[in-house]
């Protein structure tokens, strides 16, 4: 049961690693933003530039995000703005019905995650965090060809949801103040 949990999480993980999927948005509330290990003075002037941005609620209200400019979704589950050469992207993944799930330990979770992000992306930096008591992870990625992902993975053990926020760059740059804002607007609902 363990093992077909995790396969599930690679299935979900994998279209993700090559930059072809994410819900272009899903979310609600007021909670705080995550704590990542980073210098605290770039993260208040990250927030200020999210200011103006358009704020999205999941349509069942579990977490809210700001984009840049209004999310575009589409079937493919992408979502592009304007000439930055950036994608802004969530998902949420639903695992409530997922037999053997009580014997999964979320070390498991992000270990598979890691695992299978790995097979075709170098990973260059990674970081445990948490955002309003959720346990999570935060990885930069590169693939051979260039393309940049920075993401965020928080899993909600007691209703067992995995929320990814997700900023890739064709270009390889995702070290912009907008991708940051856009991470750190990322919030889950109790």
């Amino acid at each position: 049961m363990k093992y077909r949990f995790l396969a599930v999480i690679f299935a979900l993980l994998i279209p993700l690693a090559i930059g072809s999927s994410g819900n272009a948005a899903e979310g609600s509330s007021d909670i705080q933003e995550p704590t990542v290990e980073s210098a605290p003075e770039v993260e208040s002037d990250l927030s200020s530039l999210s200011n103006d941005w358009y704020t999205y609620t999941a349509k069942d209200g579990s977490y809210t995000v700001k984009f840049p400019g209004k999310p575009l979704e589409e079937s493919s589950n992408r979502a592009t703005y304007g000439d930055q050469l950036l994608a802004y992207m969530t998902q949420i993944n639903d695992f409530s019905d997922t037999a053997g799930f009580d014997e999964i330990q979320i070390e498991d979770i992000f270990a598979a995650i890691r695992s299978s992000l790995a097979k075709d992306n170098r990973i260059e930096q990674e970081e445990e965090i948490t955002l309003n008591g959720y346990s999570g992870i935060e990885l930069t990625l590169r693939r051979e060809d260039g393309l940049a992902l920075k993401m965020r993975i928080f899993f909600d053990m007691n209703e067992r949801k995995l929320y990814q926020a997700i900023v890739g760059s064709s270009a390889g740059n995702i070290s912009l103040p907008e991708a940051e804002a856009f991470l750190n607007s990322f919030e889950i609902a109790r």
